[in-house]
């Protein structure tokens, strides 16, 4: 398995993505879940997105946020998937309910 968690400091480490499978609204929404944890810098480059995390503080273990973080990219990939493929049925039920108060 190909190693996608970096140690680069002792409080600092790198997540490398792959742009083919994560979009950049995903990486985005989920990296705003971890800003109470720790400071997190996105880096596109190319065909992978480097994602830095730092501590905030010594109590943090960054290796198992950076393990959750990769468990929530998954999510909100899925989220954003799913949402464009159920826009137009979504569409149509919000119409739906409230037609009877545009009349």
């Amino acid at each position: 398995m190909k190693e996608i968690i970096k140690k680069i400091e002792e409080n600092k480490l790198l997540l490398t993505v792959p742009n083919s499978i994560y979009e950049k609204e995903a990486i985005l929404n989920a990296s705003y879940k971890y800003t109470d944890k720790c400071y997190i810098n996105i880096e596109p480059i190319e065909t992978i997105t480097e994602i830095y995390f730092q501590k905030k503080n010594e109590s943090i273990n960054l290796e198992s946020i950076a393990l959750d973080f990769g468990n929530e990219l998954i999510d909100q990939q899925i989220r954003l998937t799913t949402g464009r493929e159920y826009k137009v049925i979504r569409e149509e039920l919000v119409k739906k309910a409230f037609s009877s108060i545009s009349k």
